[in-house]
């Protein structure tokens, strides 16, 4: 059993500003039902994530993946339990061109400054897309 198999929450700043990151494995945290502020914010060499274990968070705060610089595609379906988005989810992905939102058919509210830097395709369900 791993030691990250009972986390239930994860704080602010988990693994902030990680600059040499570029890829990580959450997939031992598929317990957690929320993240604070700043997930994995500023980790502007992070090229790829998987947050497929995730599927139970049914919230995000402030700064969710901020200023990820590098980052290009996201796959956001097994985030389908969200309810809202905080302010600055994934702002300052300047490099993001394509994100799947599919499966985020619970979110009631989304904060500012969601998405706010270019993204070419956004995918809104299994029918439609956005090509911008």
């Amino acid at each position: 059993m791993s030691p990250l198999s009972n986390v239930k929450s994860i704080g602010e700043y988990f693994l902030g500003g990680c600059a040499g990151l570029t890829r990580i494995d959450l997939s031992q945290l598929s317990d957690v039902k929320g993240t604070d502020e700043y997930f994995l914010e500023g980790c502007i060499n992070l090229t790829r994530i998987d947050l497929s274990q995730l599927s139970d968070v049914k919230g995000t705060d402030e700064y969710f993946l901020e200023g990820c610089i590098n980052l290009t595609q996201i796959d956001l379906s097994q985030l389908s339990n969200v309810k809202g988005t905080d302010e600055y989810f994934l702002e300052g992905c300047i490099n993001l061109t394509r994100i799947d939102l599919s499966l985020f058919t619970q979110v009631k509210t989304i904060g500012d400054y969601f998405l706010q830097h270019k993204t070419d395709s956004i995918v809104m369900s299994n029918k439609y897309s956005m090509d911008i």
